[in-house]
């Protein structure tokens, strides 16, 4: 029982620490009332939660390395390049399918900024990858890209978003 004690203030701290950097960046990303970039691929938008079609981005603890092998938040990285891009005064989103489970339900949708594919944004600049099991390689020109120019993520070392998330479970 004194063992459980003993950590009691490391844990309580750590908890107040989640809880600052849930407020602190739940307030840096709210755009306007109506919008709340989650992370780097989705967001609420008038109380409807939209996931982008065709692309995965590092989640939003995930870690990556850059060019010199240091470690660096990715997921931020990648949530506030989407909150750099999007404009909700000339942003409108196309529904292509509805993910339904017991804990969830979203609208996947391609959203667009006036002409511009959101989805293609965050992967040219390398802070999303073509997700091709839903895109079937809609965005893999990007991608490659994007690789080329060693942009975003693709700068240095990363584990896809999906297999992180796997790994986390």
């Amino acid at each position: 029982m004194a063992k459980l004690y003993k950590f009691l203030p490391v844990r309580i701290f750590l908890i107040l620490f989640l809880v600052f950097l849930i407020f602190f960046y739940a307030k840096k990303t709210t755009a306007s009332n109506n919008l709340y970039i989650k992370d780097g691929d989705s967001f609420i938008w008038d109380k409807k939660e939209i996931r982008l079609w065709g692309i995965d981005a590092p989640e939003l603890f995930q870690i990556c390395q850059d060019e010199n092998n240091k470690n660096y938040e990715c997921g931020f990285k990648a949530k506030d390049f989407l909150i750099s891009i999007i404009d909700i005064k000339n942003m409108k989103c196309i529904e292509k399918n509805k993910l339904k489970s017991k804990r969830e339900s979203r609208m996947v949708a391609k959203c667009f900024v006036g002409k511009k594919d959101i989805a293609e944004i965050m992967v040219l600049n390398g802070w999303a990858i073509d997700y091709k099991f839903f895109s079937k390689g809609a965005y893999s020109k990007a991608q490659m890209q994007a690789r080329k120019n060693k942009k975003g993520i693709w700068a240095g070392s990363f584990i896809s978003p999906y297999k992180w998330r796997k790994q986390k479970k």
